[in-house]
């Protein structure tokens, strides 16, 4: 762009990357400033917002730093350092609090730490010792980079973006594994989950992976239009981010320390059949019975552990007599049982809408109701209904 026309696009491009510092400055400092109960729960959730806020905050630095002191901050230059290095600790920061909702007890293992923070420490190190010795060459095509292979600087560059790809996988997976085990965890501990699964999660980490991967393009075409994009997508990016970590406070709240530890531990199955042989007493068909007659499952809310306090027992025998009676999990059960109260009462009650119905079922929104539902007919209930009707008229 001709500066007697307008802002020369070198320019514009330092603003916007200005702009994406400003934002994490300023979120980083709300991060900081958010007020949490002083709760053992939800010290955990405590920590990776600490944590998050200090990433934050150092990354505004760098990229105050790229804007102010000119680090690269061009697309002239093939996998720069600190394009990579920015994309590496992004990615461990942001998988580290992740993982932190579904692993609240020991998202901080050893094995987490050392298998990420330490190679990337090694490689920033070695990169500063190199760039005083022997430079860091400017690298203006792919093959000019594979070329200057032989200089120290080039190659801690490639281990660095080869170790960007490993941390895509590794936490891709890991986030998967964990999502899995948190998931059935709910389900064996709650009746409602739809409100505590961080849906977000797995979905926020892909974007993040995407636009850091996308984010190298402009590097191969040297061109600043795509740069400034993607810059103006990550400051939405971590803007959003921040605002919706703050809000999974909302549902961390709401975990009973019970789930959280069921969380921790490495082979709950182990431990329940553990527990059952220091427990007698219980009658699983004895509770049922109770559970039917009594209508216990309409209690909106109810966990494992407030039926295992009805009974007298543990939440983890009483779980593991529904497991092996029914071959159920306690909110698969649960959610059975208040599907089939529902039928009855939309063939009863036509007068009642859906809303009443999901209400007197023991949810508290219609649409977790019609999700079961559908889920455990195949069908939505006013379609499920209008067969019926039908059947019935023949």
């Amino acid at each position: 762009m001709n500066p007697e026309v307008g802002i020369p696009i070198e320019q514009f491009h330092s603003i916007v990357t200005f702009i994406w510092g400003l934002v994490c400055l300023l979120m980083g400092i709300s991060l900081m400033a958010f007020h949490m109960p002083e709760s053992e729960t939800v010290k955990p959730y405590r920590i990776s917002i600490r944590i998050l806020s200090v990433n934050y905050l150092i990354l505004s630095l760098v990229v105050f730093c790229m804007v102010f002191l000119d680090l690269r901050n061009c697309p002239d230059d093939i996998f720069p350092f600190p394009i990579l290095f920015i994309c590496a600790s992004q990615e461990l920061v942001l998988a580290y609090v992740l993982v932190s909702l579904y692993a609240p007890r020991n998202f901080a293992r050893k094995n987490f730490l050392f298998y990420n923070i330490i190679p990337l420490s090694i490689l920033t190190i070695l990169y500063g010792i190199c760039v005083l010795l022997f430079g860091d060459p400017v690298c203006d095509s792919i093959p000019h980079f594979f070329s200057l292979l032989l200089r120290p600087t080039v190659l801690i560059r490639l281990l660095l973006l080869l170790l960007n790809i490993y941390q895509i996988v590794f936490y891709s997976v890991l986030l998967q594994k964990l999502s899995a085990r948190y998931t059935k965890c709910l389900e064996r501990y709650y009746s409602d989950t739809i409100q505590l699964k961080p849906q977000w999660v797995k979905k926020s980490f892909c974007f993040a992976v995407f636009i850091g991967i996308l984010s190298l393009i402009p590097r191969l075409f040297k061109d600043y239009v795509p740069d400034i994009i993607f810059m103006v997508v990550f400051s939405i990016y971590y803007f959003l981010f921040s605002i919706i970590y703050m809000q999974y406070k909302n549902i961390f709240i709401k975990l009973e320390p019970e789930f959280i530890k069921d969380l921790a531990q490495l082979n709950p199955v182990e431990n329940e059949d553990n527990e059952e042989k220091k427990t007698g007493g219980f009658s699983w068909s004895n509770s049922k019975s109770q559970i039917i007659d009594q209508q216990l499952y309409l209690q909106p809310g109810i966990t494992v552990n407030d039926m295992a306090e009805l009974f007298y027992t543990n939440r983890t025998t009483f779980s593991t007599q529904l497991n092996k009676n029914e071959g159920l999990t306690f909110n698969k059960f649960i959610n059975g049982l208040r599907i089939e109260h529902g039928k009855q009462l939309l063939l009863e009650n036509p007068e009642l809408t859906l809303a009443e119905v999901a209400l007197q079922c023991g949810y508290t929104e219609q649409s977790n109701f019609t999700r079961q539902f559908k889920r455990l007919c195949n069908v939505p209930p006013a379609v499920w209904l209008k067969a019926q009707k039908k059947t019935s008229e023949k």
